[in-house]
């Protein structure tokens, strides 16, 4: 059997010297079954016959002295082997280092959360209880919208919630908490020091589904602003993704309502700016230009457009299926609003916020020559996180767009572009399909649906895989569901940084499920535990000379993939990608 580690492991390890830790990590990553674990369990056996525990009763023999003589030899001569093999150390630091920068990631960012309400309902006591259970998350925020005469007030709510101040505040005549502002307001100016990223969620939509995926999703690329939309919002979404790469453009429209993480610097840059622009008189011309209006009204109804296109980077979305609060007894039922008649209503005040940004972008010399602003925001690509998994346990990731990427456009284009997507008040076809086969069917846990990337077929270097969310020790198998033929040619790769990619060599077990559309559909179970203590055997027979430049897999995974080394005239047709791990002794607590 294999050895846990526990607390007593750890007060053991505190003693230890590098060979011996790294050791016990090997142990816990069953890599190397073969030449330890059965040394530990002779070594187990000797110490028990020989009364060395103070528990055994047999005296010792000579065959028992050769046995545990010739156990310390295969240890100091693995001791050996470990501490000379330049690969093997260099595996142990980087896996340390993966470690630290985890839990370094985990305690830089502190959240406020926030919600903005009319009246107390079942769906904000649901949200703040789901809240409430997340560690990151410091101290709620609750901005109440109370009509004159409506009565309500703080005595509803409690003061705190598993350890974490909830502060309550009553709407403010001057600047009604109804508007869409209200939140990045509160977020600027009512959140605790101490925090440094804001959560916001309406009260309608039970995130609970993905509000731990989300949060790691935020933890990978902080700069962005990270929501979680429906598939027809996704899609919408990423039509309206803008490049001029001349102005130092590279911006796109994200939805918010369903949960988002974004730094409280973007908040605060927002409210600064809207407080520039407030002359005495709300109604007039911004400084933008007189075809540029940004009135009350426009923060009012259009804080959202105008907050996630000025942040300048390309949003980070999860398309994830929508869940209402249940309203009354029953299962909530899966739903998601038109993004589309949501968008052209909101025509006028996207176009508002693209001018704004053009504008912003430039500095005028004289009245006539443009030059482009110092402060071109970096380019910055779409992530490659598209889906949370069911129970909130991974994250899908490919580099398959359901769209081309965006292209740098001359800005005279860009408001065209814009004017033309909005026009439309009904998804398109291309969206119908994508919302039919969209991303998280390969993740929900339903063998009825399937993501298929319906706009193209596989290219070389397409990637599909998962982000465990966390560092794993034990990862034990993947098993993939899949239409496609090309599955078992795929290369498996595994990363600790999602930066540096090491090969499995790996055949999958095969067993037909069913076929779809005349797809034969097939489960791929591919045996982690095996294949890592074989790619381990292999680093530690590698001659010496060549230790240096052989690379080691990683003693951590948290990455895997699945990546086509050539092209095919097919496109994924995925059901299920799921992962097993044994045993939660994890690189870090569960959270």
């Amino acid at each position: 059997a294999r050895p846990r580690v526990a607390g007593a492991q750890q007060e053991r390890r505190e003693g230890k010297g590098f060979v011996m830790q790294f050791i016990d990590d090997l142990i816990n990553l069953r890599a190397t079954a073969i030449l330890i674990v059965g040394i530990l369990a002779f070594g187990t056996m000797v110490w028990f016959h020989t009364g060395s525990s103070g528990r055994g009763q047999h005296a010792k023999g000579p065959s028992v002295s050769r046995l545990k003589n010739e156990v310390d030899e295969m240890e100091k001569a693995m001791g050996a082997i470990l501490e000379s093999h330049t690969g093997v150390s260099q595996a142990a630091e980087e896996a340390k280092a993966a470690v630290a920068a985890q839990h370094k990631l985990e305690q830089q960012y502190k959240v406020s959360a926030i919600f903005v309400f009319k009246a107390p309902n079942q769906g904000l006591r649901a949200a703040l209880r789901n809240i409430a259970l997340r560690p990151w998350i410091k101290e709620v925020i609750l901005i109440h919208h109370i009509e004159p005469g409506s009565g309500g007030g703080s005595a509803a709510f409690p003061k705190s919630m598993n350890g974490k101040q909830v502060r309550y505040f009553a709407s403010n005549p001057v600047e009604p908490p109804s508007h869409e502002f209200a939140k990045f307001k509160a977020c600027a100016d009512l959140a605790m020091p101490e925090t440094n990223v804001c959560y916001y969620q309406g009260t309608h939509r039970d995130a609970s589904g993905y509000t731990r995926s989300l949060w790691a999703d935020f933890l990978r690329s902080p700069k962005l602003v990270h929501s979680a939309v429906g598939a027809s919002t996704y899609y919408n979404d990423l039509e309206l993704t803008f490049r001029e790469d001349s102005f130092g453009i590279n911006a796109g429209f994200s939805f918010l309502n369903a949960g988002a993480y974004f730094a409280k610097e973007h908040a605060k840059n927002f409210v600064q700016r809207k407080r520039s622009l407030e002359p005495s008189d709300t109604t007039r011309p911004s400084s933008f230009g007189s075809d540029v209006m940004l009135t009350e009204d426009v923060f009012k109804q259009g804080s959202d457009v105008l907050f996630s296109l000025w942040v300048n980077r390309p949003p980070a979305e999860l398309s994830n299926n929508m869940v209402p609060f249940a309203s009354g007894i029953g299962e909530a039922k899966l739903f998601e609003r038109g993004a589309y008649e949501r968008r052209a209503r909101q025509k006028e005040i996207h176009v508002i916020a693209l001018k704004a940004l053009l504008k912003d972008r430039l500095r005028v010399i004289d009245g006539k020559d443009a030059k482009v602003s110092r402060t071109v925001a970096p380019s910055t690509h779409r992530s490659d996180t598209v889906s949370s998994c069911v129970n909130d346990r991974c994250i899908l990731t490919t580099n398959i767009p359901v769209l081309p990427r965006p292209r740098s456009m001359k800005a005279a284009d860009l408001g065209t572009m814009l004017k033309q997507s909005l026009e439309r008040t009904e998804a398109g076809a291309e969206c119908e399909v994508f919302k039919a086969h969209q991303y998280h069917y390969a993740v929900d846990g339903n063998m009825q649906t399937q993501w298929v990337t319906t706009n193209r077929n596989v290219t070389k270097n397409d990637y599909f895989g998962l982000d465990l969310l966390k560092l794993h020790k034990d990862l034990q198998t993947i098993s993939v569901a899949a239409a496609h033929p090309f599955q078992p040619d795929l290369v498996l790769e595994v990363s600790m940084d999602n930066r540096r990619w090491f090969p499995i060599s790996v055949k999958p077990a095969k067993s037909f499920v069913d076929v779809w559309r005349g797809f034969e559909v097939h489960k791929y179970t591919y045996d982690m535990s095996e294949s890592l203590a074989g790619a381990w055997q292999r680093i530690l027979e590698t001659p010496k000379k060549r230790h240096s430049t052989t690379p080691t897999p990683p003693l951590y995974i948290r990455y895997i993939r699945f990546r086509a080394q050539l092209g095919y005239k097919l496109p994924v047709i995925l059901f299920d990608l799921d992962y097993k791990v044994g045993d939660p002794y994890d690189a870090t607590k569960k959270s």
